[in-house]
C-alpha cells in the first residue's frame, strides 16, 4: 500500500482513537482508587466550601482521585462545572471533598456502544473517501481504470460501488 492510500486509514485509526466516547457510571463514594478518573456532583454545602479555592457555584468536579479517607475522598481537580460559566479548566487543584457533601459520583469508562457507533460511522466515510480520491486521481492521470466504466471527466465520474457524483470541474 503506498503513502496515498494508507493516508486515510491512518486518520480514521488516529480519529478512532482520540474520538472515543466515555460516560460516567455511578458508584458509591468509598469505590474509587487511587488513579481512577472520576466525576463528582457536589451539594450546596460543598459549592460553598469550594467557592474560595474553584469560584462560586460548583456543581460538579472532574479529575483523579489521589487518595481515600474514611469518610473522604481527594480529587486532583482538572475541569469543573459551575452555574454561571458551564464547564471551566482548573489548574490541578486537590479538592478534599467529604462523603455527605457528594450528591452522585461516577468513574469514567468507554462507552462502548457509543463508540462502536461512531467507529462504524468513521470506518465506512474514511472508506468511501478513500474510494472517491483514488477514483479521482485516476481521472487526473489518465490511469486507465478496468473496474468501472467512466465517463469524460468535465461531466462527473463513477465510484466502483455504482454511484454517480457530478463534478464542475472545467
Amino acid at each position: 500500500m503506498n503513502g496515498k492510500r494508507r493516508l486515510p486509514a491512518l486518520v480514521a485509526g488516529a480519529a478512532l482513537l482520540l474520538g472515543a466516547c466515555y460516560e460516567y457510571v455511578p458508584v458509591e463514594p468509598a469505590t474509587p482508587t487511587a488513579g481512577t478518573i472520576v466525576r463528582a456532583d457536589v451539594t450546596g454545602d460543598a459549592a460553598a466550601r469550594l467557592t474560595g479555592i474553584l469560584g462560586p457555584g460548583v456543581l460538579s468536579v472532574h479529575g483523579m482521585v489521589l487518595r481515600q479517607e474514611d469518610a473522604a475522598v481527594e480529587i486532583l481537580v482538572d475541569n469543573y462545572a459551575t452555574r454561571l460559566q458551564g464547564e471551566l479548566a482548573a489548574q490541578n487543584e486537590p479538592v478534599l471533598l467529604a462523603y455527605p457533601e457528594i450528591s452522585t459520583l461516577g468513574i469514567k469508562t468507554l462507552a462502548k456502544k457509543r463508540s462502536a457507533i461512531f467507529g462504524a460511522a468513521l470506518a465506512a466515510g474514511a472508506a468511501l473517501t478513500a474510494v472517491v480520491f483514488t477514483d479521482l486521481g485516476r481521472h487526473l492521470t489518465n490511469e486507465p481504470n478496468d473496474t468501472t466504466p467512466t465517463q469524460e471527466f468535465r461531466s462527473g465520474f463513477r465510484i466502483p460501488i455504482g454511484l454517480r457524483i457530478p463534478l464542475s470541474i472545467r
